[in-house]
């Protein structure tokens, strides 16, 4: 196949080569013609499409057009824009897609510096640093522990954050956060305040088949929470908490208790329902309130 020689006068660039017709890549079922030229500006020779560098009416590599494009974008800022102090103008900074203009500015609040794209201050309009004062714009307790507690029930019933363990734990057993809580830090801390909120102290669900709610929750040390757990797990197969099969034998069954890392052995019994009862009057006899009774 004969080629006609490139002209000269076709393009804005200085051809170095022809290189004829090539497959851009393995994938390629069509040649296109390539050449080699010399960028106009930086003088680098790059390879690039025939029919693009005449078309286009291209006059350097993209290096140099990328910069050049940037350039001629750059205005500027007005300080009457934007609601927060322009400290400096840090122009544009390219990330991995896009190359986006920042600057820095100051926090009306809290006074701080911090860099941030120019387009979101100005039409957001906004006044204040999202990482601080944004954040406790309403209460101011964004880093503090029992906003971490609040964050945290939210993220473990919420479908959509939370990982596969709290998903089978929680969301598919019907378990939430009640609206009032959800939608307010300010109800859940007065709550908290109000219901013997310390530092030590854990939250926990009452009752464990039920969601996140003033009359449900209450602040507990951790043993505690530890042993209100979830009535009966997935292996109990005699229907009670504390009872199960005797080992030796299908009809009899055997009732046990553990409290404060303590094992208690209550006896064998001819029912479930006996070693139930059984189990439930050796919490009370003993003031294991703590413990989740059957009955």
């Amino acid at each position: 196949m004969s080629l006609k020689p490139l002209n000269q006068n076709d393009f804005q660039m200085k051809i170095i080569k022809d290189l004829g017709m090539l497959y851009p890549n393995q994938n390629s079922k069509n040649m296109i013609r390539y050449a080699i030229f010399e960028c106009s500006k930086c003088k680098i020779h790059f390879k690039s499409r025939v029919v693009d560098s005449k078309r286009n009416k291209q006059k350097y590599c993209k290096s140099c057009s990328n910069k050049n494009k940037i350039t001629k974008e750059i205005k500027q800022l007005n300080q009457d824009d934007f609601e927060m102090k322009i400290i400096e103008d840090t122009d544009y900074i390219r990330n991995k897609i896009t190359n986006n203009r920042k600057a820095i500015f100051e926090c009306n609040k809290c006074k701080k510096h911090f860099k941030i794209n120019v387009t979101s201050v100005k039409h957001n309009k906004q006044k204040t640093c999202k990482k601080c004062c944004e954040t406790n714009k309403i209460h101011g307790m964004s880093d503090m522990r029992i906003y971490n507690i609040w964050t945290g029930i939210k993220c473990r019933v919420n479908t959509k954050t939370s990982n596969e363990k709290n998903k089978k734990n929680y969301s598919s057993r019907g378990i939430g956060v009640c609206n009032e809580w959800k939608n307010s830090f300010e109800s859940f801390y007065i709550w908290a305040i109000n219901n013997g909120y310390k530092k030590t102290l854990t939250i926990d669900r009452i009752d464990n088949n039920k969601g996140y709610y003033p009359e449900n929750c209450r602040w507990t040390d951790y043993f505690t929470q530890a042993q209100n757990k979830r009535k009966l797990s997935l292996k109990n197969t005699s229907g009670y908490k504390g009872v199960s099969k005797h080992s030796s034998s299908d009809e009899k069954f055997v009732a046990r208790i553990t409290y404060k890392n303590k094992h208690y052995y209550i006896g064998i019994f001819d029912s479930a329902r006996d070693a139930a009862i059984a189990y439930d009057n050796f919490a009370r006899k003993n003031n294991f309130n703590d413990v989740i009774l059957n009955f």
